[in-house]
């Protein structure tokens, strides 16, 4: 019995081993299978724990988020809206989402003006606000200011007021300083007028007291060092952005260089784009030139797409017959301009370069209407040196990948057009074959406008003829829309015969029964321009972007053709000569001059694309084509005692006059900006130029109300553009500016200066 227990009980052992031994391999399986499986995941299970965990705080979103999130990034903006009603159910979306939708939506309808998918677009941006009204997405300020801004530049003013007025009344998740600069903006362009604008302004300043944006923001305020930059979490450059608008539209124009100056105080070298465009597109030529200037030696980034329409605006100022005396310096000032952009590390494109060399070629190209006796000799010198001059241009913009392209060639035919200059025409033509660039069917039409303005029905003929070769060469015929256009050049031109040597030669190529505008020139085909027709307070909505057009001839020439004028009947402004110079044309000495100036200043442009070294703008001209130095007998004493009483709080430590700062800038690093200045000084100059600014308005505008209640009493319009600001001042308004600036400034006393400026400087006033 007992070795029989004994064998049992061996049995026992042996059987709870092989069990322990079984259990151990089971084990073992199911560690190696869990390790397979966190393989194929890439995932531990303490991970997985974790990353579940982090989802259910909202820290780290989950999958489906994360692709949501990524379509974003990808501007697919219909992907984003198949994904977005599953998120919003499941509650997934955070504040920030709800930013990036807003700004995704303002986005797509800058980038393609609505386009075929207008209704689309609406209907995503009105699906949006209705949840962010409802409050089913999660609340953000931006989400905010970018509906606002979509209704805004959708010119849908009555939603944008009504989404206003809900907003106003939220909480400050919803609605911040910028939003209030948005919604200034909104209003201003609805026809509110100036006092409506600044009670909101205000409300926005009390409302966010907290960081004491109203004293931080007033003309008035004292920086707590002058040589270090503001650090300061509260002050909001959308909203000085916002009253900005409303002050430039309804012509305040102290106040808003008033604003100017604040944000060239507050942030120097971080001022937004959109305000020097303001400037740039509602001011007169010298002003908006010397703003953009100021911008940049600053070192502020500034769209290229602006310095276009700077350069533009200069073109368009030398084809004035009264602006001859301005003409050097004008082109001088583009030049200024181009060195400016360069030196605050913008980059120049193609459109830059088309604007600058038009300009050039027809001051060297001497126009046949002013000089129709020339000798051959001095014709051939006249084109070499503008073939040269093209090709330096070709290889200075060359180096940095600016190469020219066919619109380049076309808007030195549209400008020959333009300004009736047959020489340049020619020369425009050839230039064509010699670069090795084919016409196109922008270049054909712009050859029949400029035949029509030279009354050549040769040229009218030839240009629809190969128009027409061009087209069908690439499987079409012309439409409706060019043959109208044709025949509106031929009928204000006089040249209806060509219409019907054309109609009864090549009936095949002509559209049936087309409808011919009255009231619209052929060329109406490039945009419209951006700047408002009226800031007058009650007007709906002025527009005032800059364009977006990336090459110039996008320009209208439209302006230069008289709507009313009968067809076929040539008026006393289409008979005189129109040209750079009129009567006073540059002789061949002076063309020769200028031909070694604008050589130099390629080089010189040249040299600084090449340079890797920080751009130093000490020596900018920022004045350059101001009508006169607005202080030049003003003593440098003076003006820096007056800006220490203005920018110093003497009672402060740390407050050190400008010329007694040697020991103090020894204690304290000298903070300078990427162009070359210490930050102290440029608060300075930026000063100087707004008090300059302010002493050339103020004549200016006096002068303006005079013209405009003149033509008010005489039932007539008065321009209302920068550009023709400046024309319609070149000899006469220009004049009684110079002298009234000149009589006021020519020996004043120091108190008298002082309280001139004192006196521009007040706000309100």
């Amino acid at each position: 019995m007992q070795k029989l227990k004994k064998k049992e009980k061996g049995k026992t052992m042996e059987g709870k081993q092989q069990e322990k031994e079984e259990n151990w391999l089971r084990r073992k399986a199911r560690w190696e299978n869990s390790k397979k499986s966190w393989k194929e995941e890439s995932k531990r299970p303490e991970e997985e724990y974790k990353r579940k965990r982090l989802q259910t705080l909202g820290l780290m979103a989950p999958h489906e988020l994360l692709k949501f999130r990524a379509c974003i990034t990808d501007a697919d903006l219909d992907a984003v809206m198949e994904q977005y009603p599953q998120l919003l159910r499941d509650k997934l979306l955070r504040p920030f989402d709800s930013r990036r939708i807003a700004r995704l939506l303002h986005y797509k309808y800058r980038a393609g003006k609505a386009g075929s998918k207008s209704e689309a677009l609406e209907s995503h941006v009105e699906h949006f606000r209705r949840d962010f009204v409802n409050r089913i997405l999660p609340p953000h300020p931006r989400a905010s200011l970018h509906l606002i801004g979509y209704y805004k530049e959708s010119k849908n003013y009555d939603k944008g007021i009504e989404f206003w007025n809900w907003v106003v009344e939220q909480d400050d998740n919803y609605i911040n300083l910028s939003t209030y600069g948005a919604a200034i903006e909104l209003l201003t362009f609805y026809g509110k007028d100036l006092e409506y604008c600044e009670a909101v302004y205000k409300h926005a300043l009390t409302r966010f007291a907290v960081h004491f944006n109203e004293y931080h923001l007033s003309p008035g305020a004292i920086l707590p060092d002058r040589a270090q930059y503001m650090i300061t979490s509260g002050t909001s450059m959308g909203l000085l952005q916002g009253i900005l608008t409303a002050r430039l539209l309804h012509r305040d124009w102290r106040n808003a260089y008033l604003t100017l100056d604040t944000a060239l105080r507050i942030h120097p070298t971080q001022i937004p784009p959109r305000f020097i465009e303001l400037f740039v597109l509602e001011r007169p030529l010298q002003e908006a030139y010397q703003v953009f200037c100021v911008a940049c030696r600053a070192g502020n980034r500034l769209p290229g797409s602006l310095l276009t329409t700077l350069l533009q605006n200069l073109s368009e100022a030398t084809s004035n017959e009264d602006a001859s005396v301005f003409t050097k310096d004008i082109v001088g000032a583009m030049f200024n301009a181009i060195h400016a952009f360069v030196g605050s590390t913008g980059r120049l494109e193609t459109p830059h370069m088309n604007v600058l060399l038009k300009v050039v070629l027809s001051v060297l190209i001497p126009n046949d209407r002013t000089e129709p006796t020339q000798a051959l000799s001095e014709r051939e010198k006249d084109d070499g040196e503008a073939s040269s001059m093209m090709k330096l241009f070709f290889e200075v913009f060359g180096a940095i990948g600016v190469s020219p392209e066919n619109s380049t060639f076309n808007t030195l035919v549209r400008m020959g057009g333009d300004r009736k200059h047959k020489r340049l025409l020619a020369f425009a033509i050839n230039a064509f074959k010699i670069s090795g660039f084919s016409p196109d069917a922008s270049t054909f039409r712009s050859l029949q406008i400029a035949a029509g303005r030279l009354h050549d029905p040769m040229l009218l003929k030839s240009s629809w003829t190969q128009f027409v070769r061009f087209v069908t060469a690439q499987g079409a015929e012309p439409d409706v829309n060019d043959w109208s256009a044709f025949v509106l050049v031929a009928k204000r031109a006089g040249m209806e015969d060509v219409v019907t040597e054309l109609m009864s030669s090549n009936p095949q190529h002509m559209a049936p029964e087309p409808k011919v505008p009255e009231s619209k020139a052929p060329e109406s085909k490039a945009p419209e321009s951006k700047a408002p027709e009226s800031k007058a307070p009650e007007s709906k909505a002025p527009q005032s972007k800059a364009p977006e057009s990336k090459a110039p001839e996008s320009k209208a020439p439209e302006s230069k053709a008289p709507e009313s004028k009968a067809p076929g009947v040539e008026t006393k402004q289409d008979t005189a000569p129109i040209s750079l110079q009129s009567s006073t044309e540059l002789h061949a000495q002076d063309r020769s001059r200028l031909f070694e100036q604008i050589s130099a200043e390629l080089e010189l442009l040249r040299k600084r694309l090449n340079s890797e070294s920080i751009c130093n703008l000490r020596l900018l001209p920022v004045n350059r084509i101001s009508i006169t130095s607005c202080t030049p007998s003003v003593d440098e004493d003076w003006q820096r005692r007056l800006y220490d009483e203005l920018t110093l709080d003497l009672a402060a430590p740390m407050a050190v006059p400008l010329d007694e700062t040697q020991e103090t800038d020894k204690e304290r690093p000298v903070v300078e900006t990427t162009t070359g200045f210490p930050l102290d000084e440029l608060r300075y100059l930026n000063w100087k130029s707004v008090n300059e600014l302010l002493m050339q308005a103020e004549p200016f505008e006096a002068r303006k109300e005079l013209l405009v209640d003149e033509a008010m009493a005489q039932g007539k319009s008065v321009p209302n553009s920068p550009v023709k600001d400046y024309k319609h001042g070149a000899a006469t308004l220009q004049a009684e500016l110079k002298a009234a600036i000149a009589a006021r400034t020519q020996h004043p006393t120091e108190s008298e200066w002082r309280e001139t400026i004192l006196r521009l400087r007040r706000a309100g006033s």
